[in-house]
């Protein structure tokens, strides 16, 4: 059931492993799951080493398909997964990440042996590690693909925050699914079974106690030190709703790449703040959830990618630049951390508290397009310009 490869090498020349779960199959290859016509899933954990619980969940998973759980889902799908995607910054391991709650033995880095940021690499493809996913990706050609993280920021009170692609030339019948009913019937499940808040990713924008930053992010502002009043003759500016603003659509980014190849990108957040336990925990909850949800609509998760794939561009007007845009108000879940200590390194550790104070917040979530351009039919090189 569980077939073992790699599929590249690191820059320090570590292999990168593979599994390759499905029922039926004669061996890990491409060729062996593309002929099974199942939905293929692609689960990847551990981008950033020092943000584990994705490697961690992904290998309960796999555990869970060993001792012959999910049968259900293996009748209509094949699992490709990836659990420990950064293996080089994952061995440099001991450091503490911010403070983020443990594992209090420390963890690995961001950036990979080169120092590049592998979320950061998916159009250039600068590491060997981005040249071997990007192949992956076209040999077995996923129609799902899960990215799995953990972040610090703003003090909310959900255990895990999410993400669609967020590149507004994305197929609009890849984000209808996804928005509409995907994502809501995560957050629904994860609530109702174990009492868990979730949402879209985002963090506080326009300041204050977001991450415990004054509003332009200053280390002096976060200690305590107040900004000099306005002149007398200006009058103050009413208080206004703070926003809550994913990050940048570019497809540098996983969830973005995955989404301009007209497929379904979900990416998670893991809270920095709850237990290394609880992020394991709500990163499994989140897996089980989008995985009942795929299994229920295999046929139409893969309508949507073909019908994606033979969307006709040319001479469509495509975003070439963009910017977040305005919404309007949304409910967010904000929430309190307390300090603790590590008792291996000493260092200070946020803790979530349960803590949970609904603020009304403009919706700065999704991207709009600044610029555009009509898409040719062809695109014309000089022979002069082969440099």
């Amino acid at each position: 059931l569980v077939f073992y490869t790699t599929y590249g090498k690191t820059y320090d020349g570590r292999d990168m492993p593979l599994a390759v779960v499905g029922a039926g199959l004669k061996d890990a290859s491409p060729a062996s799951v593309r002929a099974t016509n199942r939905l293929r899933v692609h689960i990847q954990g551990n981008i950033h080493a020092g943000e584990v619980e994705g490697k961690e969940a992904a290998q309960v998973l796999l555990r869970e398909f060993a001792m012959a759980q999910h049968a259900d889902w293996l009748k209509s799908m094949v699992f490709i997964v990836t659990p420990i995607y950064n293996i080089d910054g994952n061995e440099k391991f001991g450091q503490n990440r911010g403070r983020q709650n443990g594992p209090i033995n420390g963890m690995g880095t961001r950036a990979q042996a080169q120092n590049i940021n592998l979320n950061r690499d998916y159009m250039k493809l600068d590491a060997p590690e981005g040249q071997a996913s990007a192949k992956l990706w076209v040999d077995y050609d996923p129609q799902v693909g899960f990215d799995l993280h953990t972040s610090n920021g703003s003090n909310h009170a959900y255990y895990l925050t999410y993400s669609p692609p967020l590149n507004p030339n994305t197929s609009d019948a890849i984000m209808t699914v996804m928005k509409e009913e995907w994502f809501p019937f995560v957050t629904k499940n994860i609530k109702a079974k174990h009492g868990w808040d979730t949402f879209y990713y985002g963090n506080v924008e326009g300041g204050g106690r977001g991450r415990g930053r004054g509003a332009a992010g200053d280390p002096a502002a976060a200690a305590g030190a107040t900004a000099p009043p306005p002149p007398p003759q200006t009058p103050p500016a009413p208080p206004g709703p703070r926003a809550w603003g994913t990050f940048e659509h570019v497809p540098r980014f996983h969830n973005n790449y995955v989404g301009l190849r007209n497929r379904f990108a979900l990416l998670s957040e893991a809270y920095s703040y709850a237990t290394f336990e609880d992020r394991i925990k709500v990163t499994n909850y989140f897996l089980e959830e989008a995985l009942n949800f795929a299994s229920q609509n295999i046929d139409r998760l893969k309508q949507a990618t073909a019908a994606a794939d033979k969307e006709a561009v040319v001479g469509k007007s495509l975003a070439t630049r963009a910017q977040k845009k305005s919404g309007g108000l949304i409910e967010i879940l904000m929430g309190e951390v307390q300090d603790e200590k590590n008792p291996v390194s000493g260092a200070t550790m946020n803790r979530r508290k349960d803590v949970v104070r609904p603020e009304q917040m403009t919706d700065r979530l999704w991207f709009e397009p600044t610029a555009t351009e009509e898409v040719p039919a062809e695109f014309y090189v000089p022979g002069g310009a082969a440099a």
